[in-house]
């Protein structure tokens, strides 16, 4: 995983993942996915106060695993490692799955956590 270019990350809530693989991977776009950003906005000065993000490497996206649908900005990324925090239900991570697979460099390749 050393060539990781893009990482998603579904269920950011405060943004602490997020937040861990912008360090893990700096040479990566990490993308945040949730169905509202309003945690991690309000949290944002306090990660970046402990110096998250730094690279600029972050971007946010709104997602709802319901009904899931990658914004076309999104669907041009190939994703080396997708994660799903999210809603945690068979359901939506099937979905989840099936939105990020056509864009999965690995198949196979989504963390259910």
């Amino acid at each position: 995983l050393r060539d990781v270019r893009a990482v998603a990350e579904v269920g950011i809530l405060k943004g602490s993942g997020v937040a861990i693989w912008s360090e893990l991977w700096p040479k990566a776009v990490v993308h945040g996915f949730d169905i509202n950003l309003v945690n991690i906005n309000g949290n944002m000065a306090f990660l970046k106060g402990r110096g998250a993000f730094a690279n600029g490497n972050l971007r946010l996206h709104e997602f709802d695993q319901f009904a899931p649908v990658l914004a076309p900005a999104t669907t041009a990324e190939r994703f080396s490692v997708v994660i799903d925090d999210g809603f945690h239900s068979d359901a939506t991570v099937e979905r989840t799955w099936e939105a990020f697979r056509p864009v999965e460099t690995f198949r196979g390749a989504l963390s259910r956590i």
